[in-house]
């Protein structure tokens, strides 16, 4: 009856341990040193990262696609009863890539960025 308790209570953390949300492949370095400025084009980009996030328009006719990718994970103080309440929630880290598409549809800039944090306890 105990170890079916631990096992239970093991696979619940598993499950509920994690989330993301959009590409990851945006996270990785040698995925985004392969588009080159001046070069890359909306087909190679999309190639690499698929769909984008957003795609907006300037009116010079110029396009900016945006990628995101966001993980979220269950701080494992989360499930302890009462410290929970207090020094639980989740750790997150989001990263973002930019690319800017002249009126050819060649890649004319790029950028990335990144950020982690916290959200859920007293502390955050």
């Amino acid at each position: 009856m105990r170890v079916r308790w631990i096992f239970f209570v093991a696979s619940f953390l598993l499950i509920c341990s994690c989330a993301s949300i959009g590409d990851k492949r945006i996270a990785k370095e040698e995925i985004l040193t392969q588009i080159k400025v001046g070069q890359s084009t909306k087909s190679d980009c999309r190639a690499l990262l698929g769909e984008p996030t957003n795609i907006s328009f300037s009116d010079d006719g110029e396009e900016t696609w945006m990628y995101m990718y966001t993980r979220a994970t269950t701080r494992p103080t989360t499930f302890i009863p009462v410290v929970g309440i207090f020094a639980g929630g989740t750790n997150m880290q989001m990263h973002n890539f930019t690319v800017r598409f002249n009126k050819d549809g060649i890649v004319k800039q790029m950028g990335k960025g990144s950020s982690k944090g916290g959200a859920g306890s007293v502390f955050d």
